[in-house]
């Protein structure tokens, strides 16, 4: 009689745990993955013609990255006011509304100037510097490091900044250029709110949205700065296009910029450009305008063909989320 009593309670055991497993599994099945827009990006000149030089055994991404989530954080009058306060700047300072961007204040020396935006988070702080500047010969690491600490210093709190990108720039007249690095005169360093080995860019692929500009004697003369509350990169991993996906679908890569960024394509009549062939791929993030969630892309880089028989560098953004 033990016995039976035994076997019957291992039998209900059994089918218990059949009924569970039976229900989670039905309710794993339905439970689909959410699916992400598509990156919004511009593309000022459609139907070009896109191929790649790029081999397999080159494409060398990863098969899988994270999202970053961000919340854009708003600035309060007090906190403006304090930046203001360390940078030098007196009390005397203008408001007003602009259209797009809502209540701003101005703060202005002879010198020097300050553009904050209170609910966009977003700061432009410029100083005045002559050209040429001594070249000290400055290493990109000890550029990194001045212009880090001098945003932390003033607009961010410690440590809360990963280094992305280095663009540098020829200055002449009021214009510059990008160039090699043993031409440059001004370094663009670029961060991110959150440490990632890929770097943050916006539609302007040479920006990351907070950036110091520095000359070759290592002064800060410039610095734009957007305020995040938060920025994470999510624990989930999303599967990335593979090298055939990458190919089948390059035609559908927007071109974001021209000459190494001194020409944008909307700029240009629209059958300025006949071709354009890809030779480097890399992993980045794309900070979309109003977005919450920054998707990985694929940062491309290569040559355009045009009417004229020029060839220019071209930078185009093609998402990379399968």
């Amino acid at each position: 009689m033990r016995k039976r009593v035994v076997l019957t309670s291992v039998a209900l055991t059994l089918i218990v745990a059949g009924i569970i497993v039976f229900f989670v599994n039905r309710g794993a099945k339905q439970t689909e993955p959410i699916a992400l827009p598509k990156p919004n990006i511009s593309n000022y000149l459609e139907e070009i013609p896109i191929t790649s030089n790029i081999e397999q055994g080159s494409f060398d991404v990863p098969t899988s990255a994270p999202l970053m989530s961000v919340q854009r954080g708003s600035l309060s009058e007090s906190k403006i006011l304090e930046i203001a306060q360390k940078l030098g700047f007196g009390q005397n300072y203008k408001t007003g509304n602009d259209t797009r961007k809502g209540r701003v204040y101005v703060f202005t020396t002879e010198t020097d100037s300050l553009v904050a935006f209170l609910s966009s988070g977003e700061i432009t702080y410029t100083t005045r510097k002559d050209f040429p500047a001594q070249n000290k010969q400055l290493s990109d690491t000890a550029l990194t490091s001045t212009a880090k600490d001098f945003i932390e210093n003033y607009f961010s709190p410690a440590n809360s900044l990963s280094f992305s990108f280095v663009t540098y720039l020829d200055s002449a007249d009021e214009h510059s250029q990008i160039v090699e690095r043993d031409l440059a005169n001004i370094y663009k360093v670029n961060f991110s709110p959150v440490r990632s080995e890929y770097r943050l860019v916006q539609e302007n692929p040479t920006s990351s949205g907070i950036t110091a500009w520095l000359a070759n004697d290592g002064e800060i003369f410039k610095v734009e700065y957007k305020h995040f509350e938060t920025a994470t990169l999510s624990s989930e991993k999303h599967p990335l296009k593979n090298y055939g996906e990458f190919l089948t679908t390059l035609n559908e890569a927007s071109l974001v910029s021209l000459d190494d960024g001194n020409i944008f394509p909307n700029d240009l009549p629209k059958d300025t450009i006949q071709s354009i062939t890809v030779n480097r791929v890399e992993l980045a993030y794309l900070q979309e305008s109003g977005k919450v969630v920054y998707q990985p892309i694929f940062l491309l880089s290569g040559v355009a063909e045009t009417t004229d028989g020029d060839s220019l560098s071209a930078t185009l953004y093609l998402p990379a989320l399968k």
